[in-house]
């Protein structure tokens, strides 16, 4: 909308005053010449006029006549709903602080204006954004969480080396160079556990470990067959290649607690899940023992089938089981230790806001 000029209001008005002006001198002229009556009638149709003339001024000026522009134009709603970015930022910075333990760079800007707003020096604007820096940082129990994975995964290790010892007993081969092969690849692929719960070097070893133990199956496997030794030994030196640039492109970065809290939930509820189909699936073994027993005329082989179905149900359940309940655990504990932070962070403001408002009575 055309912005109007301020002349247009006089010349918006002129006609209006023209016509009350030419009816009062018609009515001055008549008046010597009229009866009484008459004189009247014209009185009271001058007035009816100027009363029209000043509705239609003021219709014009509400806007619901024929516009009057310029200085006397009915008002016109020209505002915008407007958001206070610098407000709305740094609401959502506090806010990240408190619940996150992110400290952006703008809420230490507005702690160091208002420090030099109420006449405190650098050094004080310093001691501010240490008090925030030292309660920021929500870090999860990384800890308890790398216990637990590597508890489950020697126990998965552990079960896979008996699995396999009970297999080649059964099949009257050599026992401990496919153990080898098996706990040594178990504990290779352990670190990469080692590595999500922020423990690099813990993985490094175990991953150093597990291809020491596979090139040595291999070796085993090389006296036998040179062929077949010499292909695990390229997989065993392809291990150690892996283990080596997973730890140095891998950083020890503990993420946020609530990535961590968000990813435990969902494992903690496949975990559940888990769990109550191996109990099925153990149940139907055993349950059906008498039945495979009938069905299978060799009863060697039925013998070692289920002695390896039995140890591979076992060591499922007991990951599950260490698996879930230290799972649940590290949850119970995360979230005690996150409000305790965040207890922490605002107790870190409301010092810091005490100390800009009074620094005498609230000092550092």
């Amino acid at each position: 909308m055309a912005e109007a000029s301020t002349a247009d209001a006089p010349l918006a008005i002129v006609p209006r005053a023209a016509i009350a002006l030419v009816a009062v001198v018609v009515y001055l002229g008549a008046r010597t010449v009229l009866d009484p009556a008459p004189l009247a009638a014209a009185r009271f149709g001058l007035g009816i006029l100027l009363f029209a003339l000043l509705v239609d001024l003021g219709r014009s000026i509400a806007g619901t006549g024929r516009p009057i522009r310029g200085a006397l134009a009915p008002h016109q709603q020209r505002a915008r709903p407007q958001v206070d970015e610098d407000y709305e930022d740094l609401r959502s910075a506090m806010q990240a602080y408190v619940e996150e333990g992110r400290l952006a760079p703008l809420l230490l800007d507005h702690v160091h204006q208002a420090a030099q707003a109420r006449g405190l020096g650098d050094a004080a604007s310093q001691r501010l954004a240490e008090q925030l820096r030292a309660a920021a940082g929500a870090r999860a129990p990384t800890r308890a969480l790398l216990g637990v994975r590597l508890l489950a995964g020697i126990v998965v290790t552990l079960g896979l080396g008996l699995a396999v010892a009970s297999l080649a007993q059964g099949l009257g081969i050599a026992i401990v160079p496919p153990i080898l092969l098996v706990t040594g690849t178990s504990l290779t692929m352990l670190q990469w556990r080692a590595h999500q719960a922020s423990a690099p070097k813990t993985g490094l070893a175990l991953g150093l470990v597990g291809v020491g133990l596979f090139g040595l199956g291999a070796l085993r496997f090389f006296t036998a067959s040179p062929l077949t030794g010499g292909l695990l030994a390229v997989l065993a030196l392809a291990g150690l290649v892996a283990t080596l640039h997973t730890t140095i492109r891998n950083e020890a970065t503990d993420p946020p607690w609530g990535v961590v809290e968000h990813q435990l939930s969902g494992t903690l509820a496949k975990l559940r899940r888990a769990f109550l189909l191996a109990l099925g699936a153990g149940a139907v073994v055993f349950t059906l023992d008498p039945l495979l027993a009938g069905f299978l005329s060799l009863p060697g082989a039925l013998d070692v089938t289920l002695e390896v179905a039995t140890v591979a149900i076992a060591t499922v359940l007991a990951f599950l089981a260490i698996e879930g309940t230290g799972t649940a655990l590290t949850l119970v504990v995360g979230r005690r230790r996150a409000e305790g932070d965040r207890q922490a962070r605002r107790e870190a403001v409301d010092r810091v806001l005490a100390h800009l408002e009074d620094p005498q009575e609230a000092p550092l």
